[in-house]
Formats: structure tokens, C-alpha cells, sequence
């Protein structure tokens, strides 16, 4: 079964001619060999865990998406193969296969000759040229000379197999099995054989032993029982009334008078049918017809006691006749007394409706003026929805309502204790007054009415309007301490602090009450603290002195943090010294670690040689520099590491490291060094 290998996304661009309008042919001209159970990916550039890379291939094209492919190495070379790779004449890794089971194991002592076919599941196979190393033995095809399996006599006799060769012997085992499975056992039998060489017909009839009337002897008469039916002539057949003892019924005897069983219904003419009352014994009713009468179905039948009629689904109950007529209520037996159910109203005279008050159970309120001894509720249900907030009128629980010329007022009462009056007045105002109040009428306050000379003592401060306190120097006795009588010589102890002016305070002999010395001691700088413009007050950084936070620093022995420095201790000249912003050291082989790291998260492993060291904060551009080491390969001094700069700049998140040795072989490399400085 053919290996399906996966073509890279660089093998497809190999493919792609220079128009970009199709295809152009490739050489394959390399194997790479590894050990890894891969599983391949279309973006790889490198086979993961190569050991070795063979020229000596030879492979030509089968089938129009499956090459043959053969491998050999006749070194003494020991290894294991579990994946392989297809390197064009230029390096690029054109396609891969990889397995988990082992594909090949070599000795010391053999030649490793690994024949394949390599099937592509999109890409042309015509289009793939190999070496001129030529030791090739394809499988065979109908156009292709090649290597061919033999077919069983099983697999001849099947006859579905494509692939595989008959010989003579198994052509004769299938052709016998097809001619007994078709004509028999042993078939033809010798007789039929000796058929087959008969020279003329004559030869046949003999052979056959058919007479002349094979030829001759045809039509009625000639003594030979295939010209019957069942030992008679046509002529006999002919006969039909005969054949069947009666004469069948036909067009020609159809219709009254014909004597056939069939022109009758149960042995009627059809006039006797067309007498439907005779028929019925009595004359039907007929439905509908008449003038405004419908075509519905109407039942009418006995219900046991009553005549009853149905208009097709519908019961239209009994109907009425002379002998229960009295039953039906008319004009001449209306009016109390006359026993019928239509002069009652549920069983009752209308005498019995008149007492409003016992048929209740209670006494209903008088719509002109009534008292009420209990609680009343009212209950506006979905009236009652709305806001007070609304110009439309009806709406509320309850509406009071004046005569147009009084007001619309409630009285609130408390027997024995007061009483007064609440509404909307004469004036169109909200009062409260009256009764208990005298004859005096109080406004209700609110948002409405609120402001100056609105009469209200809610417009007033303790019976003051806000004029009143706008002289504030006349309500105090004094004046107070403002912006305008601010300042020195004012006489206001608030110009003071402590009795002391700003002059004196700046002084600091007057406000230490010690000598103060802005510069510092030999060897220090010429000020500790201090100005250079009077306003900002700054601490300078002096000889021997530690601190954790400097902006600026012309030399430090110690410092947490500083953002510039002129020179730092471990450096020697006068020339600047800048610290690293990312490093790492870590063994690129197998598994990838880290032995130690600055700003570096992780290290993420792209392949053989390619590897993306990841930073713990990112760079704040990509115009930093990165340098690298790396240790020898095997016995070799000329390993070397690239930091690759796609469209010259570098991403700021993480740098790509590629490791390789000799002429830019790709190779994982166990000891890898990255600097990076901004």
C-alpha cells in the first residue's frame, strides 16, 4: 500500500512556475532519515532528529499521483528509521512522512535498499524528476515495465483483483470454473462437441435425426400434433356458443327482450323501478326544493315521547302538534297563573323582586346621599394606572366635585375633638381651614407656590427675607477675613501664621531656631537640599550615600533603581554602561530547558535549530540587539547561531534563534546563550 506523504507549503512554492500560472517540474535529489515518530506538518522546514541525508536514490513516476522510490546506503552505519523527508537539488524540504511503528532498522553488516511507493494526495506526480543514479525497479504497470506480484488460482478464479498477474495455469483453473459454473460440470458433453463440427444443415437435421417436415410438412393435415390445441383444429374453437353451452351476452344481444339474465335487476325491467312509491309503499317527503329552503340534511324522527328534528348536525329539539299545543306558551295563556315557566323568572313572580333589600341581603346606598357606619374602599383596578401628573380628566379613585360656584372640599372629623376642611378653593388654590380653624382658609405649600412673594413664611428665614442676610459685615458686628483685606499689614491675626509673616518663616534659622548649611563637607557636592529657582526643593545625591531611587546619578556605589547614570560601579572609564533587558542560557536538545534567564519566560521549540525565546515583559521595540553563542556539534568548530530579522525588524514579544553548522545545516545544539540590549 502506498506511504501518502504530505507535501510542505516550500515544496508547493517550488512547484509554482515563475508566471504563476501553473506548475513547473522539480528534481527530488535528497532522502533525510530520523528516528522520530512524527507526525509531518505542512509549515516544516527541517526534519525533526535528522541523522543522515542520502544522495544515492533512485525513483520514477507510476501512476499519475504515486511515485516508486528506492534508497540505498551501503554504509556501516547502524540506525533506526521512522520518518523520512524529500529534499529538492536546492535544500528545501519538499515533502515528509513520519510513522509511530519503525519503517526500517539497519546493521553494521548490511545494505540498507528500501524500495517504496509514495503516493500525493493533490500534487502531480508527473511533475517530479530524480538524479541520474538509476538502480530503479518500479512495481509494474500496463504502461510501466516493473516488478509484478503473481496471482493465486483463488485470486484468478475471484477475477476482481487489478494489481497482481495470472500464469496459463491459473488462466485454465479460472476459464474451467467459468464454464462449469455457467453450463455444468464437464460441459459440453461430447455430443454437443460433435455438433459444433457439423459441416452443413443438412448434416444437422441427420445428426438430430429431424425429417423432411421440419421443412415441409407445415399447416392443418399433415398428421403432426403441433398443429392442435389440445388434440383439435382451429375450426373447432370457432364455435363459441357451442364451446361454452349457451350464448354469451354482447353488444348484439343486449338491451329488453334480449332473454339474458344480465339486461335485468333481480330479474326486473328498469320500469319496474321507476315507480318509487309502489317501490317504497308510501310517498316520500322531499328535502328542500321549495322557495328560501337550503339543501342541508334534515332528520325527523320519534325520540320516544316527541316528534324531533336535526338540521344536519344541530338539534333543533321537538316538534309541536294539537295534543300538546297547551304546553306552548301564546298570547292566550300569558300572565300569572298560567302554570307555564315563561311567566316566571327562575321559578319567581316579579312580587318576589320588588324587595330589593332581602333578595341582596343588604341595604344598597342611596345615589342622593347616604351614610356609611363602615370602611370604604375603593378599587380603580386598570382605571387606576395612571399618575397624578396627568392633564386628562376621570381618572383617580374618587372624584369630588363642586357645584362651579363653591369649592371642592372633604371635611375631616373627629367627633368631640376637631375638624376642618381640605380641598381646592374658591381661588383655585389647595387650603386646609375652616370649622375647628375659624373662618379662615390656610394655602398648602409645595414646589408650585414656593418663592419670593408668595405670601408664604416657608419664602422666609426666621421671618427673613434672603436680603436681610446678603450685609453679612452688619450681621456678624465684624469684618471678616476675605480676599480683599488679604495681606501683609492688614491687622488680621489670619494674615499670621503663629505670628509669624511668610519673610520670617523662609528664614529657617528663625524657624528651626538652628543653623542650616546648604552646602555639604569636603569631597561632596555644593548642595545636600535645596533650589536652583527658589520655588523647587530638591535633595542631591552625595559621595558615600545610598539611596533606592534616583533620576539621575553622576556615580553610585549603591542604587535599587536609577533611570540614568553617568557611571556605575562595575564599569571602569568614563564611557556610558547599559545593562541587558533580556538573557538565557539553555540546552536546545530533546526536550528544551533553561538553565538560567532574565526576562524570560519560556522557550518554545520550532523545530530542529529553531527555537522562539519568549520575553517576560515585551521589548519596546524591535530595534534591539541580540547576541548569541552557542557550543560545538559533534566534532565540529563551525556551528553558529542567525537571529533572523523578517522585513528588518525584530517582533518585540520574542526572538527566533536559528542554530546550525557547515553550510547552514539545521541541528539542535545543547548549549544556546541569547543577550538581548536596548
Amino acid at each position: 500500500m502506498p506511504l501518502t506523504l504530505l507535501v510542505t507549503n516550500a515544496g508547493r512554492a517550488a512547484l509554482v512556475n515563475a508566471a504563476n500560472t501553473g506548475t513547473a517540474p522539480v528534481t527530488i535529489a535528497q532522502v533525510g532519515l530520523t528516528a522520530t515518530a512524527l507526525v509531518p506538518a505542512p509549515e516544516a522546514v527541517a526534519l525533526p532528529g535528522e541523522f543522515k541525508r542520502l544522495a544515492t536514490i533512485s525513483g520514477d513516476v507510476v501512476a499519475d499521483d504515486t511515485i516508486h522510490l528506492i534508497i540505498r546506503d551501503e554504509s556501516s552505519d547502524v540506525f533506526t528509521v521512522r520518518s523520512l523527508a524529500l529534499y529538492l537539488g536546492d535544500g528545501t524540504l519538499f515533502g515528509i512522512y513520519g510513522q509511530a511503528d519503525i519503517l526500517i532498522e539497519k546493521s553494521a553488516q548490511a545494505m540498507m535498499l528500501l524500495a517504496i511507493d509514495v503516493q500525493f494526495a493533490d500534487v502531480d506526480a508527473d511533475t517530479l524528476a530524480f538524479g541520474d543514479t538509476n538502480f530503479l525497479n518500479p512495481p509494474a504497470t500496463t504502461s510501466v515495465q516493473g516488478v509484478v506480484e503473481l496471482a493465486t488460482e483463488a485470486e484468478a478464479e475471484t477475477g476482481t483483483d487489478a494489481v497482481r498477474a495470472v500464469t496459463p495455469k491459473g488462466l485454465k483453473t479460472a476459464v474451467t470454473s467459468w464454464l462449469n459454473a455457467r453450463f455444468g460440470e464437464g460441459a459440453p458433453s461430447a455430443f454437443v462437441k460433435s455438433l459444433l463440427t457439423v459441416a452443413s444443415v443438412g448434416a444437422m437435421r441427420l445428426a438430430l435425426e429431424l425429417k423432411s417436415a421440419a421443412l415441409k410438412d407445415e399447416g392443418a393435415g399433415n398428421g403432426l400434433d403441433a398443429d392442435l390445441l389440445d388434440g383439435q383444429h382451429g375450426s373447432y374453437y370457432a364455435n363459441v356458443p357451442a364451446r361454452l353451452g349457451y350464448t354469451p351476452w354482447g353488444p348484439s344481444n343486449d338491451g329488453a327482450g334480449s332473454g339474458l339474465d344480465a339486461d335485468l335487476l333481480d330479474g326486473q325491467d328498469s320500469a319496474y323501478f321507476t315507480n318509487i312509491a309502489a317501490r317504497l309503499g308510501f310517498t316520500p317527503v322531499r328535502q328542500g326544493g321549495g322557495t328560501g329552503q337550503l339543501t342541508n340534511v334534515v332528520y325527523i324522527g320519534w325520540s320516544g315521547s316527541r316528534v324531533k328534528v336535526q338540521v344536519d348536525a344541530s338539534d333543533m329539539g321537538n316538534l309541536v302538534f294539537d295534543g300538546n299545543i297547551a304546553d306552548v306558551w301564546r298570547s292566550s295563556n300569558d300572565g300569572a297563573g298560567s302554570g307555564l315557566d315563561a311567566d316566571l323568572l327562575d321559578g319567581q313572580q316579579g312580587s318576589y323582586y320588588t324587595n330589593i333589600t332581602a333578595r341582596l341581603g343588604y341595604t344598597p346606598a342611596n345615589k342622593a346621599g347616604d351614610t356609611f357606619t363602615g370602611r370604604v374602599y375603593l378599587d380603580a383596578q386598570a382605571s387606576g394606572a395612571s399618575g397624578v401628573a396627568n392633564a386628562s380628566g376621570g381618572l383617580g379613585e374618587a372624584e369630588v366635585k363642586g357645584n362651579g360656584t363653591g369649592a371642592a372640599m372633604l371635611a375631616f372629623h373627629r367627633p368631640g375633638a376637631f375638624a376642618a376642611y381640605f380641598g381646592i378653593d374658591t381661588d383655585n388654590k389647595w387650603k386646609v381651614g375652616g370649622w375647628s380653624m375659624g373662618a379662615a382658609a390656610y394655602p398648602i405649600w409645595h414646589s408650585g407656590n414656593d418663592g419670593a412673594g408668595s405670601g408664604l413664611d416657608a419664602d422666609l428665614l426666621d421671618g427673613q427675607d434672603s436680603s436681610y442676610y446678603t450685609n453679612i459685615a452688619a450681621r456678624l458686628g465684624y469684618t471678616p477675613w476675605h480676599a480683599g483685606n488679604d495681606g501683609s499689614g492688614s491687622g488680621l491675626d489670619a494674615d499670621l501664621v503663629d505670628g509669624w509673616h511668610r519673610d520670617s518663616i523662609r528664614d529657617w534659622n528663625n524657624l528651626l531656631n538652628k543653623p542650616f548649611n546648604w552646602s555639604g563637607q569636603a569631597g561632596q557636592p555644593s548642595w545636600l537640599w535645596g533650589s536652583n529657582d527658589g520655588n523647587n526643593y530638591y535633595v542631591w545625591n552625595p559621595s558615600n550615600f545610598n539611596v533606592n531611587y534616583a533620576n539621575s546619578a553622576g556615580w553610585a556605589n549603591s542604587a535599587g533603581y536609577a533611570d540614568s547614570a553617568g557611571k556605575l560601579s562595575t564599569a571602569s572609564g568614563s564611557a556610558p554602561s547599559y545593562s541587558a533587558r533580556a538573557w538565557v542560557n539553555f540546552n536546545g536538545v530533546g526536550a528544551v530547558s533553561i538553565r538560567g534567564a532574565g526576562n524570560v519566560s519560556s522557550i518554545t521549540d520550532n523545530g530542529v535549530g529553531n527555537y522562539s525565546v519568549n520575553f517576560s515583559t515585551a521589548m519596546p521595540d524591535g530595534n534591539y540587539a541580540a547576541v548569541g553563542i552557542v557550543s560545538a556539534y559533534s566534532t565540529r568548530w563551525d556551528a553558529h547561531l542567525v537571529v533572523p530579522a523578517n522585513s528588518g525588524v525584530l517582533p518585540t514579544t520574542y526572538c527566533q534563534v536559528l542554530t546550525s553548522y557547515g553550510g547552514f545545516d539545521s541541528v539542535d545544539l545543547s548549549y544556546v546563550s541569547l543577550v538581548i540590549h536596548r
